[in-house]
């Protein structure tokens, strides 16, 4: 009996404190989806095509090394088979000066390395990504791809990119 109560009270205590109001909750926008094409239209990303990219590398500028590979993107295709790559996170965010305790923001810098199925030239393009994190909110705030701005946060519409090489 005593061993009921007790397990009884533990569940009550732990349901009570778990408890938390709808303001607790932060929202994360963070994936990106980045679609490669030429200037055609085609999907840069196909494994159809003999000049799309085959070897495709993320490596980290942030990190405790520079260079350090980041292995959490993957290679995804769309209801329309139309390849992109997914990119979550993996690459150190590095706090920015901010006076604003309630808005700070982050910053991920990487290299992206592209090289085509019918080459050996490897291309490398720079990544900046900076995010914002609010007390209810973390998003991806801009992306930019060698230095030119190419997305900025629409509040409610998905995080793509559309690069064009």
């Amino acid at each position: 009996m005593k061993n009921s109560l007790l397990l009884i009270l533990i569940a009550v205590v732990s349901r009570v404190s778990c408890r938390g109001n709808k303001d607790d909750v932060r929202q994360v926008y963070q994936v990106l989806t980045i679609y490669y094409q030429d200037a055609a239209v085609r999907d840069l990303l196909s494994p159809d095509l003999a000049d799309s990219y085959g070897t495709i590398q993320f490596l980290d500028l942030n990190g405790e090394r520079d260079l350090v590979p980041i292995t959490s993107f993957t290679i995804e295709k769309n209801m329309a088979d139309i390849n992109y790559i997914e990119y979550p996170a993996g690459a150190v965010r590095a706090p920015q000066d901010t006076t604003d305790s309630n808005n700070k923001i982050y910053r991920s810098d990487f290299i992206i390395k592209l090289t085509r199925k019918n080459s050996v030239n490897i291309e490398e393009d720079r990544v900046k990504i900076e995010y914002v994190l609010r007390p209810n909110l973390f998003q991806v705030s801009k992306f930019f791809y060698n230095g030119k701005l190419q997305f900025s946060k629409t509040s409610g519409e998905p995080n793509v990119i559309n690069i064009t090489k």
